[in-house]
């Protein structure tokens, strides 16, 4: 059974998730995965949710389909994520999921190291938990 999350429940409209241009320590390989963000012109990497529904599962448990627009280095794309979420019993929201993507569709180009000698593949996957307390 789908329902559809109500107006009436605060959910955020977005998530931005910053990226620094120039930290200091970074490794080499770091540093050029920044720049292959293009994070001096983009400084974020921004979720902006257009829908979402939410599917109950036994045990304080539920699914949230989240459909929306994720920008990366000036690249927008419409993606869904699929979100596990569960209810502690002191009212804690933990929620969590993936999410595997291809730099080349944001126009990134997969960085590397030692004059090219290291590279990364072009596939990777987004990992992420959220906890909101009351």
């Amino acid at each position: 059974m789908k329902r559809m999350i109500h107006s009436k429940y605060p959910i955020a409209k977005y998530i931005k998730l910053a990226l620094a241009a120039s930290i200091v320590g970074l490794t080499a390989l770091d540093s050029s995965a920044y720049a292959a963000l293009k994070a001096k012109q983009f400084n974020a990497i921004l979720f902006t949710l257009t829908s979402s529904s939410l599917t109950p599962e036994p045990a304080n448990k539920f699914e949230v389909e989240t459909k929306g627009n994720l920008s990366i280095a000036g690249v927008t794309r419409p993606v869904t994520l699929k979100v596990g979420c569960g209810l502690d019993m002191d009212g804690t929201i933990t929620c969590s999921g993936s999410e595997k993507l291809k730099m080349s569709d944001y126009q990134v180009k997969p960085p590397g190291y030692m004059l090219g000698a290291l590279k990364t593949g072009d596939e990777l996957t987004i990992v992420f938990k959220l906890t909101v307390k009351k």
